[in-house]
This record gives structure tokens, C-alpha cells and sequence, in this order.
């Protein structure tokens, strides 16, 4: 099993968002960039302008889910780094009030 620095990853997730306030609305546009400050030498340029993950280096990146969370973890826990797309926002909220209601004890 790969094991990652979650500190570092914690650290680099909070400088995208801080830095690239769009990334706070889309994961992808958030791992991507991600991928592209601090990741790029395991990446390979395709065309001019689009990149791709060799599968050898799968197991030297952080998983996306993980990047994801970390997203999730300072957006709900910390109130940082919030969305700035209304409908973002919203669908966000749908979403957790249908995991909650998903999720109740009874």
C-alpha cells in the first residue's frame, strides 16, 4: 500500500484553494491543478496543451478522492475556502441534507 504525507498533501490542497479560488467550485478543475503545481514531473504532455498520468506513476500521486476530502475538510469543518458559485453552493447543501437524511439513526 502507497502511503502519502497527509500534512504535505493537506498543505498543497490549502495553497490551490487559496490561490485558485475557481478550484474551490469544481474537484476537478481542484486535482488538476493540484497535479499541475506540484505533481507535474510525474505527468506527460500529450499535445500542447493536454497532460496524462502514465500508469506508473499512479502509485506515486495522491489519489483524487483524497484531494476531494481535504477540499471537503476545510469548506466543512474549517468554513475556509467556500465555494463562490451559487449553484455550487446549493447543490452542495442538497446533497448533504440528502446524505444526512440517507445516514439518520433512528
Amino acid at each position: 500500500m502507497i502511503e502519502y504525507n497527509l500534512n504535505r498533501i493537506k498543505d498543497q490542497v490549502d495553497n490551490v484553494l487559496r490561490n485558485h479560488p475557481h478550484t474551490r467550485n469544481d474537484d476537478i478543475a481542484l486535482y488538476q491543478r493540484f497535479l499541475l503545481n506540484f505533481y507535474k514531473d510525474h505527468l506527460v504532455l500529450i499535445n500542447n496543451s493536454q497532460f496524462s498520468i502514465p500508469f506508473n506513476s499512479l502509485n506515486k500521486i495522491p489519489p483524487e478522492s483524497a484531494v476531494r476530502r481535504l477540499r471537503a475538510f476545510y469548506q466543512n469543518k474549517c468554513n475556509l475556502y467556500l465555494p463562490t458559485d451559487p449553484k455550487v453552493i446549493k447543490k452542495r447543501k442538497l446533497l448533504q441534507a440528502e446524505h444526512n437524511e440517507a445516514y439518520k439513526i433512528n
